[in-house]
């Protein structure tokens, strides 16, 4: 699908944005299939409209955007790495995603009532994610000889 988009003139760095309609199109529809029958068979639906839904919904684009603009950084950055681009590109999109959707989880209050093993765990996991970024970029740095 990138070859083809970049036939039709997109430029190659945000080419690889065109893969990901169909995983996300596919996704969008079992989801709502799924899901939305589950919502109507038990009457849950109503909960977008109560108490909070404002705020939730706010939370929600801004997150769908965040990740939308997260993939084309990875778009971007997979062009410019050249053939490492698909696995220490992604290893990196994967890895920044976590840590920033856990530092927003924080700063919305999510982990506030979490208990303090639970954090420490979360803190460890968000270590090794660092870490093996880190040794990714460092394995893969040009050797100049």
């Amino acid at each position: 699908m990138a070859t083809e988009a970049v036939k039709l003139g997109t430029s190659p760095v945000y080419a690889s944005l065109a893969r990901f309609l169909a995983v996300y199109w596919g996704g969008y529809l079992a989801v709502l299939i799924f899901c939305g029958g589950r919502m109507l068979k038990t009457g849950s639906w109503r909960n977008y409209a109560g108490a909070g839904a404002g705020r939730d919904a706010v939370l929600s684009f801004g997150m769908g955007a965040f990740h939308f603009a997260s993939q084309v950084a990875y778009g971007a950055g997979a062009y410019y790495l050249g053939r490492l681009g698909t696995t220490v590109g992604f290893a990196v999109m994967i890895s920044a995603s976590i840590i920033i959707a856990n530092l927003f989880g924080f700063v919305t209050g999510e982990w506030k009532t979490a208990v303090r093993s639970s954090i420490r765990l979360l803190y460890l996991g968000l270590m090794v994610l660092i870490i093996a970024v880190l040794i990714l970029a460092y394995g893969n740095k040009p050797v100049h000889g």
